[in-house]
């Protein structure tokens, strides 16, 4: 349990920070549950579909589950950076020199802030990866390493654009409504113009359901894998970061829960 390892640690780590990562790693874990059963609800929803128990236009609510993924996804990577910051924060030396940016990260965050300040989006990746290496220590750099791989592999890639468009572009219909192409209503012809009127042939996003839920389902698979490392990397982190007062096999009691 963490509260082991706050009990294990001396004054100088802070002992409440180990108590804040342990929620910290919950929240992660039940947003990522949340999208597994998210999954679950497609498969369930195609197999009534295709068996002729629900009606087509049902498809639609796939496309729901799939965005909510995807956001999902993104939101557990973002605490990911968080919680690696924090980490790095518990040892005495942090941030080793590094005039880390955003500013706010140059002492570490006080335990369970609701300051926005205190809290930094992915954006902050690579200033990250300067503390860790000034740190030299492996360890910590393989914390950077599990968030880095991820957010740089294609499948990630496609999640963010995928939300991207869900949340600041224009976001394709899906084929069971009457959308719009995006093309234009006006037509040149031989010395006259002239506009279309509504369409009836909605093409665009025939596939869209398909692959909106393709791009979640592989997003998911990626970040699976980013926290196994992760995970694996905050074990080796431990004993670093509180100098030796909290060892590995406490760290590891603490992941077997």
């Amino acid at each position: 349990m963490f509260f082991e390892l706050g009990v294990a640690s001396p004054a100088h780590t802070g002992r409440d920070r180990f108590h804040e990562l342990g929620g910290l790693f919950g929240s992660t874990a039940e947003v990522v549950i949340l999208a597994a059963a998210a999954e679950v609800e497609i498969a369930l929803l195609r197999s009534a579909i295709e068996s002729g128990h629900l009606r087509r236009e049902y498809g639609m609510c796939q496309r729901f589950y799939a965005d909510a993924i995807c956001n999902s996804i993104v939101s557990a990577a973002n605490r990911m950076l968080n919680m690696g910051f924090r980490i790095a924060m518990i040892h005495p030396d942090y941030p080793w020199g590094v005039a880390v940016k955003p500013r706010s990260a140059r002492t570490p965050f006080p335990p369970f802030s609701e300051n926005r300040r205190d809290w930094v989006d992915l954006g902050a990746t690579a200033a990250f990866r300067d503390v860790v290496s000034a740190s030299k220590h492996r360890a910590l750099i393989r914390l950077h390493g599990a968030i880095d791989r991820m957010v740089r592999d294609p499948a990630w890639v496609a999640v963010d654009d995928q939300r991207g468009e869900d949340h600041h572009r224009w976001r394709f219909e899906s084929p069971y409504v009457a959308g719009l192409n995006r093309r234009s209503a006006w037509v040149e012809g031989d010395g006259f113009v002239s506009i279309s009127g509504p369409e009836h042939d909605y093409t665009d996003a025939n596939n869209i359901v398909n692959e909106v839920c393709t791009t979640a389902h592989c997003g998911l698979l990626r970040l699976k894998r980013a926290m196994h490392e992760f995970h694996d990397a905050f074990q080796a982190s431990v004993p670093i970061v509180s100098q030796g007062s909290v060892g590995y096999a406490a760290a590891e009691r603490t992941s077997a829960t």
